[in-house]
């Protein structure tokens, strides 16, 4: 999964290069998706769109690439798909998150406190 404007990697080679070697892992289920004007990072859709970050170990800020409508729209197509792939592999809805028996909440009674005036 990558965006066709993203200004920080060789995508397109790099995709290609998985493609090529996908025999090596005897695995036939992978799908490759390119979204078009999309930049580097695809984040969880309707939040602010990122085209730069600053990298603390370089002390440069780097361009992410893409333009904001195309990169807007491929974060919500991209985040569907990675949805329906975790509950697909996992088994699960993974939007209802997973919560141990020790972090459910407890019902308890409001604290009071008296005092005598």
């Amino acid at each position: 999964m990558g965006g066709s404007a993203d200004e920080c990697v060789p995508i397109l080679e790099y995709l290609s290069e998985a493609f090529r070697r996908r025999g090596v892992t005897g695995r036939d289920n992978y799908e490759i998706i390119i979204y078009e004007g999309a930049g580097h990072i695809l984040e969880p859709p309707y939040g602010p769109v990122c085209t730069f970050a600053y990298v603390n170990v370089m002390d440069i800020v780097m361009a992410l690439g893409g333009r904001l409508k195309e990169h807007a729209k491929a974060q919500e197509a991209a985040w569907g798909r990675i949805l329906t792939f975790l509950k697909k592999h996992i088994g699960r809805d993974v939007n209802q998150g997973s919560r141990r028996q020790s972090d459910q909440p407890t019902k308890s009674k409001p604290e009071t406190t008296r005092s005598k005036l």
